[in-house]
């Protein structure tokens, strides 16, 4: 859930690709172009009551706006709050048994009332981090949700209006030991001889974080069980 505010002028990476950005690029590999966009981050617990974080947020010195598919127009400071503990589930099926037809998906966003209690949450967080400290002095007014936006039923309406992917897709075959189980504990699919998986699809629930160690941890399981070796 993206949430962004205009900033000074000056004080965002909106100008970054142009004639001076690239000039200290290329001769001297400084300037905006060294940034990796997500400057820093943070996990925290939309509630005390959460055993462990639930909740990543990304700083961006820009306006990241609809996955970056509109380019960014004014200065501005996003701070994007993620979910990293989703009890909603989604669906892969079949759309024909013919392989080259794309199959039907469906992701369950919200579909639990939790998720959307915990992203308004960070929601509030981000806009407390955003009126303390150095940023205060760097940010002006609230462009998504906006300034006028208060309470817990408007914010729930704004994430339900705005929420985005964050590119971690996991679980679309899962290991588990159930009869919905697409992967066993050796991440052999079921019913069929000689075939695994082994990427993020089997993991049966999304982990609290990003996906990319994990994933690279289970392409190594893989490798040793095929291999038969012992650890």
């Amino acid at each position: 859930m993206p949430v962004i505010w205009h900033v000074r002028s000056g004080k965002s990476l909106v100008r970054a690709e142009s004639p001076s950005g690239y000039a200290k690029w290329f001769g001297a590999r400084r300037g905006p172009l060294t940034s990796n966009l997500a400057e820093s981050g943070l996990f925290t617990r939309s509630s005390p009551e959460q055993p462990e974080p639930n909740l990543q947020m990304h700083f961006l010195p820009v306006k990241f706006w609809k996955q970056a598919e509109v380019d960014p127009d004014v200065d501005a400071f996003t701070a994007a709050v993620v979910l990293v503990r989703v009890h909603s589930r989604g669906s892969v099926r079949l759309r024909s048994a013919d392989p080259t037809w794309a199959p039907a998906i469906d992701a369950g966003y919200l579909t639990d009332e939790r998720d959307l209690d915990a992203l308004v949450s960070g929601v509030e967080k981000a806009r407390e981090i955003a009126a303390a400290g150095p940023l205060a002095a760097v940010l002006t007014e609230e462009w998504s949700p906006g300034g006028t936006v208060h309470g817990r039923d408007a914010l729930r309406a704004s994430v339900k209006d705005t929420l985005e992917s964050l590119y971690h897709p996991v679980g679309s075959c899962r290991m588990g030991t159930d009869d919905q189980a697409v992967l066993d504990s050796d991440l052999r699919v079921r019913g069929i001889d000689r075939l695994r998986v082994a990427d993020a699809s089997a993991m049966p629930t999304l982990v609290r974080g990003n996906t990319n160690a994990p994933t690279i941890m289970i392409g190594e399981r893989a490798a040793d069980l095929i291999l038969g070796r012992a650890v």
